[in-house]
């Protein structure tokens, strides 16, 4: 969820969309919690723990100097231990550089939200390692558009 959080504030929309899938797989409730979050995190009905988290993680996106000791106080006062917080921040961190990395490659998203299903639930089961995920998944594609263009 932090992920396609992030990843939405950098409109990085290849990873919003991969990352949601994989929320989605996660919760099966159809992508309503990660829309929602997305789009009004204010009023999603998400724990106050994990609205905590992703007013950090929103504040990384910015500046990782935006997280204020207020900002961990009150994630630690809703649940959130220092582990959650620190994975909260390298999350966010991480997703600024490969929301980078991703649309440097100029990686297109898929053509509809199914198309994201398969490639969700291999970085569930796999995780980034699989050999080299975005190469395995959306490089050629990629790649393989780009040269019919030109």
């Amino acid at each position: 969820m932090i992920a396609a959080y992030v990843s939405s504030l950098n409109e990085c929309n290849f990873c919003v969309n991969i990352h949601s899938a994989v929320a989605n797989e996660l919760m099966k409730d159809n992508g309503v919690t990660v829309s929602c979050t997305i789009n009004d995190v204010e009023t999603v009905q998400i724990s106050p723990r994990m609205k905590a988290l992703i007013s950090i993680a929103g504040k990384v996106q910015k500046s990782g100097r935006s997280v204020s000791e207020n900002d961990i106080l009150h994630a630690r006062e809703n649940g959130a231990s220092d582990n959650d917080i620190h994975d909260t921040v390298f999350i966010s961190a991480s997703f600024c550089f490969f929301n980078r990395y991703v649309d440097g490659l100029h990686t297109l998203p898929m053509r509809t939200e199914k198309d994201y299903i398969e490639p969700a639930r291999a970085l569930l089961k796999f995780g980034y390692k699989y050999p080299n995920f975005i190469a395995q998944y959306f490089m050629k594609r990629t790649f393989a558009k780009s040269q019919r263009r030109n």
